[in-house]
């Protein structure tokens, strides 16, 4: 399944503060880009990498998250990466670093049903970093609403190219990625990339 979606190795340069990134070094902060781009699911296809379905009116409503969204990003997070779920002192610092590029999509309650984390560019490179998407929203097109709206914010910002990393098996996520443009390396997926049995195909959008 394109399960949460993604994340990225936070190894990469600037995903987080070099004063801090030894902290962190040989996490894989991104199981789907931790890498994460795991949230969507399979079901994905139709919402995302398939024609769009009509737009509900909260689609519209993808926005910066605040501080009022951390305990609903937490709990997401929790939810769609339980195996690898960011830390509240992670996220505290992601949206203190990145403030315009944690953005978050609310459900009709208004509840934070899906985020995507992308980093600044630095020499014109962007990271998707991760994206998730609530499994109660997911093939609704939640996470190519989310996708088209950093990747605008991106652009705007003097991006040049935005990579990420997907599990080499996640169809339906390499699907939505080629949809927007993304293509694959051509050497393949990197065996092992975050561990053990962790394979990852790398993907790259150029601006």
């Amino acid at each position: 399944m394109l399960h949460g979606i993604n994340r990225a190795d936070p190894r990469l340069p600037l995903l987080l503060n070099p004063c801090r990134q030894r902290r962190h070094e040989g996490r894989t902060v991104a199981c789907g880009t931790r890498h994460r781009i795991r949230g969507l699911e399979r079901a994905e296809r139709q919402g995302d990498s398939g024609s769009m379905r009509a737009l509900h009116p909260w689609f519209v409503r993808v926005s910066k998250a605040s501080d009022q969204d951390m305990s609903d990003l937490l709990r997401l997070d929790h939810e769609v990466f339980p195996a690898d779920p960011f830390p509240f002192s992670l996220m505290r610092q992601f949206m203190d670093m990145y403030p315009d590029h944690l953005l978050v999509v609310e459900d009709d309650d208004g509840r934070v049903c899906g985020y995507v984390l992308a980093t600044p560019p630095h020499n014109g490179q962007s990271w998707i970093v991760s994206l998730g998407v609530s499994p109660g929203m997911r093939g609704k097109g939640v996470a190519r609403q989310l996708m088209l709206e950093t990747l605008k914010k991106l652009r705007t910002a003097d991006a040049e190219t935005v990579l990420l990393w997907v599990e080499p098996a996640n169809d339906p996520a390499i699907a939505l990625y080629l949809s927007l443009g993304f293509a694959r390396d051509p050497s393949g997926p990197r065996p092992d990339h975050f561990g053990p049995g962790a394979h990852r195909l790398l993907m790259t959008l150029d601006m």
